[in-house]
């Protein structure tokens, strides 16, 4: 082999171990992002359906009598309730955990988080029945406690246009 041969076989594997290490380097962002993805899905269909709850008719079993989401629980969704309490229903599976929290209140919040990927949660407030009323935030777990992605949209007022229910 010439020369000439080596040095374009020496750049070719360079070049290939380059891509390599920068795959292997994305692969947990990457696996962070598709985590987080799902749980925003799972959150937002949480959400639609108590949005829909709150729309149906009294009569057609839904909570449009209710002020706010009152009486609304997880297992009325067709989520497979395992636990509730005054302020909360939660349903656990073999891939997630979800929370409907504080029904009764201007800002009912629905959680979500992997039973895979403990260290990532996602909370969705609902304002009110309309999309521009729901807000979203990404909590990781540092160990000690959850910290939030910097929206602190638990304390921010009601958006305008969002009656609150």
């Amino acid at each position: 082999m010439g020369q000439q041969q080596l040095l374009l076989l020496v750049l070719a594997i360079a070049i290939v171990g380059l891509a390599v290490v920068n795959v292997l380097q994305e692969f947990p962002h990457l696996r962070n992002k598709s985590e987080y993805d799902k749980l925003t899905m799972e959150a937002f269909e949480l959400v639609a359906d108590a949005q829909a709850w709150k729309q149906k008719p009294q009569a057609l079993g839904g909570g449009a009598g209710a002020s706010y989401l009152t009486g609304l629980t997880l297992n009325q969704m067709g989520y497979p309730q395992t636990g509730s309490n005054a302020k909360a229903s939660w349903a656990t599976t073999d891939d997630m955990w979800r929370w409907l929290a504080r029904p009764d209140t201007r800002r009912p919040y629905a959680q979500v988080r992997s039973r895979a990927n403990t260290d990532l949660m996602v909370q969705v407030f609902m304002y009110g029945p309309g999309v521009s009323c729901i807000k979203s935030r990404l909590l990781r777990h540092n160990g000690t406690r959850w910290i939030g992605d910097g929206t602190n949209v638990a304390t921010n007022a009601v958006p305008d246009g969002c009656d609150g229910w």
